[in-house]
């Protein structure tokens, strides 16, 4: 029987199992139809419970628009299963907004690799606690958040006591990590941005080869020159840089085989050092952002067959394999890319 594997952090956090079948979670917009189509089903079974008008909490489409919570889409070999949004309160905490899991799949670890990639998200946005809220009557889903680790709490926020509504937190395991910034890369950051990407290949340099590594080393040597072609940008924190990723907005100028509107993102190296702390991720994701903020119907990346760690990563976010591209440096790479609209 296959098991489909999620990790955060390096760490094996749950299984889903079913036969012949793999688990995708990407982030969406509400209002796109398979996201509706969750919600409507959501919002009637919650309409078959006797709660009041004020003890029912949840965020309408348009709100969940208006209140910028990240929404995920999760799917089974391509059809919509389950969702979950998380609403980010600055540094403080981020709230679990919109759980579901269709009825026919339940038993089968969706809820919880829905709030394992809203944790993994929550924690790329430097936020280590997250809090919910629910309804006395939703006893599977109270279940399933004792079992993942979250306390009862008071309420929170805006809401106020009520005896219809269980309240819900739990701190996040990587909340000792320390938090870092996104900004973009200036010439001062040249040596150190060299240096990083050097650093972070040179694991590869025994699957590669010397004569390979060589080569590739010369390149990354001059990594920071990537400035010209893009939007080059760095994580940091009180220590220095801790990853780098380089961002462009027509893909086509970088590679003429990409499909037009389709945005790049090019050498993601994180400092060794720093690993464990959803660099990698945030770093993509700030990717991802700038290529919705641009209209861009996709972005594309390719990923060589040794990076074990990225290419898990990447497909978790939604990037999916479109074409092989040969060896390089004798190792197999492949396009990869993740579509913006349907």
């Amino acid at each position: 029987m296959p098991v489909t594997k999620y990790c955060r952090n390096g760490r094996i956090d749950s299984y889903l199992q079913d036969t012949q079948m793999s688990i995708t979670i990407i982030e969406e917009r509400p209002d796109s139809a398979d996201a509706l189509e969750l919600l409507s089903e959501l919002d009637a079974a919650l309409w078959l419970y006797p709660y009041p008008p004020e003890s029912r909490h949840a965020f309408s489409v348009d709100k969940l628009l208006r209140e910028g919570v990240a929404f995920f889409v999760a799917r089974l070999q391509g059809a919509p299963v389950a969702c979950g949004g998380v609403k980010i309160f600055g540094a403080e905490y981020g709230e679990v907004k919109r759980m579901y899991v269709r009825p026919a799949y339940r038993g089968r670890g969706l809820g919880k690799a829905i709030l394992n990639h809203l944790a993994e998200y929550a924690e790329a946005q430097n936020v280590s606690l997250l809090r919910l809220e629910t309804g006395i009557y939703q006893t599977d889903a109270i279940a399933l958040y004792e079992r993942w680790g979250f306390a009862r709490r008071p309420p929170f926020g805006e809401y106020r006591e009520d005896p219809l509504s269980v309240y819900f937190e739990k701190r996040l395991s990587s909340s000792n990590s320390g938090t870092f910034v996104i900004r973009e890369a200036t010439p001062a950051d040249s040596d150190a941005i060299n240096r990083l990407c050097v650093e972070a290949f040179e694991e590869f340099r025994p699957i590669v080869g010397e004569s390979n590594w060589e080569h590739l080393r010369e390149t990354l040597e001059h990594a920071s020159e990537l400035m010209s072609e893009g939007e080059l940008i760095v994580a940091e924190d009180s220590t220095g840089l801790l990853g780098v990723v380089l961002y462009v907005r027509d893909g086509r100028t970088n590679d003429s085989n990409l499909a037009a509107n389709c945005a790049l993102l090019r050498t993601l190296a994180v400092s060794p050092r720093s690993r464990g702390r959803s660099i990698g991720r945030r770093l993509t994701q700030e990717c991802i952002d700038r290529a919705r903020k641009d209209g861009a119907d996709a972005i594309a990346l390719t990923c060589g067959s040794m990076m074990t760690v990225a290419l898990p990563m990447y497909e978790r976010m939604g990037f999916i394999k479109e074409s092989d591209l040969g060896e390089r440096l004798g190792v197999k790479h492949a396009r990869h890319v993740l579509r913006l609209r349907s």
